[in-house]
C-alpha cells in the first residue's frame, strides 16, 4: 500500500537523520534513490531527502544525481518544483558538481509553467551566489552548445536577473571570468542578443569608468573588424549584427572618449564598399542606417591624423549622390537622395573641423562640388 511506502521512506530518513554517521547506512540512502521510481507521493519525499544527505554519499554522487534529474524531468509539475528547489543543495557542500547544476538549471529555463520557471531562475541565482565561477562556466555551456530556444532564454536570465544583483557580488576574478565568458559568446552573438550581453559587460567593472568603457569599446571594434569582410556577401546576417554592434558602441562616446578608431574604420572599410549594399542608390534600408551611424561616429571624432585620406573617402560617396549639372532635371530629381546627403554633408562638415585647408590645394574639385551641390538645390526646390 502506498502508505506503507511513505511510512517506510519517513522510517529510512530518520535512521539517516538521526546517524552521527550517516555514510554507514549507504543501503538506506540506495533505498531512497530507489524510490525516485516510486508513486507522486514518494517522489515529493525524496525531492527533500536526496539533498539532505547527497554530501554523505560520495561513491554514489552519479547514481544520485541522475536518480534526481529524472525528478527535475517528472511529468508530474509539481514534482518538477519540488526537485528543482533542491538543486542548489545538492552543491552547497560539493562545489565539483556546480557547473553540471547550473547547466541543468540552464536547460530548465524552457519550462513552459510560469511558477516553474520561477522556481528555475530563484535556484540558479542561488547556485551562482554559492559558487559563481563554476556556476557561470555551466551557464555559459548552455550558451555555448544548447539550442537556440535554451540560448535565448538563458542570455535573457543573465541580462535581466544577474544584473539585478549588485556587481560587487562577483569579486574581480569572478568577473574576470564572466567578462570572457561575454566576449566569447559576442563571437556569433546575433543582432538580438548583442544587445543584452553588451549590458552585461557595462554591469561588469569595464562599465564604471572611462578606461573600462574604452575597453568596451575595443573588444566591439574587434568583432566589428572580424564581420567586415563578409559585410556585402551575407548582409541579412552579418551587416545587421554589424549595425547593431555600432549601434551599441556609439552609445559610450563622450567628451572624453573620443570614436576616432570607429570613424577611421568606417571610412577605410565600410564605405569603400558602400555602394554595392543593397539600398545603397535608394538611401533605404541598411545602407542609410550605416550612414546615419557615420555621421554620428563623426560627432565624437577629434585630432585625426591622416584626416584628409577619411575625408576622400566620405566625399567619394557624397558624389555619388550629387548629381552633375548635365543630367536632365526631371530624371535627376526621381534620384535625389536626401538623407543620404544630409548625413554625407554632416560627416563631411565635422571632419573639416581638423582640416579647414581640405580643399586648397583642390581648386578644380571644390568647384566641381559646389556646381552639384548648387544643382542638387535647384533640382530639389522645382
Amino acid at each position: 500500500m502506498d502508505s506503507d511506502k511513505i511510512e517506510k521512506l519517513y522510517i529510512q530518513y530518520e535512521i539517516l537523520a538521526e546517524s552521527k554517521d550517516p555514510s554507514q547506512h549507504e543501503e538506506v540512502y540506495r533505498t531512497i534513490l530507489a524510490s525516485t521510481q516510486g508513486n507522486a507521493k514518494e517522489k515529493k519525499l525524496v525531492c527533500q531527502f536526496i539533498p539532505k544527505f547527497f554530501p554523505h554519499y560520495p561513491q554514489l554522487a552519479k547514481m544520485a544525481l541522475e536518480a534526481y534529474f529524472d525528478l527535475c524531468e517528472d511529468n508530474d509539475v509539481a514534482i518538477r518544483k519540488e526537485a528543482i528547489k533542491g538543486l542548489p543543495q545538492l552543491c552547497r557542500e560539493l562545489k565539483q558538481y556546480t557547473k553540471r547544476i547550473a547547466d541543468i538549471l540552464a536547460q530548465l529555463l524552457q519550462a513552459t509553467d510560469s511558477g516553474e520557471v520561477s522556481i528555475v531562475r530563484e535556484s540558479l541565482i542561488t547556485v551562482i551566489k554559492s559558487d559563481p565561477v563554476s556556476a557561470l562556466k555551466g551557464v555559459f555551456n548552455q550558451i555555448k552548445n544548447g539550442d537556440d530556444k535554451v540560448r535565448e532564454k538563458t542570455i535573457k536570465f543573465l541580462a535581466t536577473r544577474v544584473r539585478r544583483l549588485p556587481s560587487s557580488t562577483f569579486s574581480p576574478d569572478v568577473q574576470d571570468v564572466f567578462i570572457a565568458e561575454i566576449k566569447e559568446t559576442f563571437q556569433d552573438a546575433t543582432s538580438e542578443e548583442i544587445p543584452l550581453l553588451f549590458g552585461l559587460l557595462l554591469w561588469t567593472r569595464l562599465g564604471k569608468n572611462t578606461v573600462g568603457r574604452k575597453l568596451i569599446l575595443e573588444i566591439v571594434l574587434s568583432y566589428l573588424e572580424a564581420d567586415k569582410s563578409i559585410l556585402i556577401v551575407d548582409e541579412r546576417y552579418s551587416l545587421k549584427r554589424f549595425i547593431t554592434f555600432a549601434i551599441t558602441a556609439k552609445t559610450l562616446f563622450t567628451s572624453d572618449i573620443n570614436s576616432n578608431k570607429y570613424l577611421v574604420f568606417f571610412c577605410k572599410e565600410v564605405l569603400p564598399k558602400f555602394m554595392s549594399i543593397t539600398g545603397a542608390k535608394d538611401g533605404s534600408g541598411s545602407a542609410i542606417a550605416l550612414l546615419k551611424l557615420l555621421a554620428e561616429i563623426a560627432t565624437y571624432s577629434k585630432d585625426l591624423k591622416d584626416i584628409d585620406d577619411l575625408i576622400d573617402e566620405v566625399f567619394t560617396i557624397l558624389t555619388e549622390f550629387l548629381p552633375c549639372p548635365s543630367e536632365d532635371e526631371q530624371d535627376v530629381y526621381k534620384r535625389l537622395q536626401f538623407s543620404s546627403v544630409e548625413c554625407l554633408l554632416y560627416t563631411m562638415h565635422h571632419m573639416m573641423r581638423t582640416s579647414p585647408s581640405y580643399f586648397s590645394d583642390k581648386t578644380d574639385k571644390l568647384k566641381d562640388f559646389r556646381m552639384r551641390l548648387l544643382y542638387f538645390f535647384r533640382v530639389s526646390q522645382a
